[in-house]
């Protein structure tokens, strides 16, 4: 990983700790995996097909620095499935755009596998590109993270389904759920899945 690109890392892990806040509509409501099943987690509007007023219901938009350098909005023209997807865009210079929800982590987890799919677009985005995203908080720090380093979504791309996974250490308490565009060009998302595997 280049330099500015593991700043840029650096720079996300700290502001979305610091932005983690109250946890999203995305409660834990998935019971326990057993040892050979998993178990689906309820995520808030995870085919971004509901706008509320100011954002995309269940997500909460996140930005390095300053806002309105990258937009989030609902594209109704450009999905994977009917009738929307989540189109994250930069509009002016900016390290990187986050859309994120949040999930309470119970003690039949820890240990366990969170396994994050969906399916991403991208359109010239030529700097750091898109990437699934999971993280691991004790409720203040991130303790573990995926941001598909070795895999983003780069220059112009075509719908593909992606597949991330995190395994939840034992003073896990929060799990963070995003989708993140790194740089330039414009990333999008839909009909995102999240499981917890034995």
């Amino acid at each position: 990983m280049s330099s500015v690109h593991h700043n840029a890392t650096t720079l996300l892990l700290s502001a979305l700790t610091f932005l983690a806040g109250i946890p999203s509509a995305a409660q834990a409501q998935a019971g326990c995996p057993s040892a050979n099943e998993a178990v689906k987690v309820t995520l808030s509007n995870p085919s971004f097909s509901e706008n509320v007023d100011g954002g995309i219901k269940g997500w909460k938009a996140i930005e390095h620095r300053v806002r309105g350098n990258y937009a989030f909005e609902l594209d109704t023209k450009i999905f994977h499935s009917a009738p929307s997807s989540a189109q994250i865009r930069q509009v002016s210079p900016e390290d990187y755009g986050v859309l994120k929800q949040e999930t309470l982590i119970p003690a039949c987890w820890k240990g366990k596998l969170a396994k994050l799919s969906g399916y991403l677009r991208t359109d010239k985005a030529m700097g750091g590109g898109g990437a699934l995203v999971l993280h691991v908080t004790d409720g203040s720090n991130i303790l573990k993270w995926n941001h598909m380093s070795d895999d983003r979504v780069k220059g112009t791309q075509d719908w593909k389904r992606y597949t991330i996974e995190l395994r939840i250490p034992d003073n896990g308490y929060m799990l963070e759920t995003a989708v993140m565009l790194e740089d330039d060009g414009a990333l999008w998302v839909d009909d995102l899945n999240l499981e917890i595997t034995p």
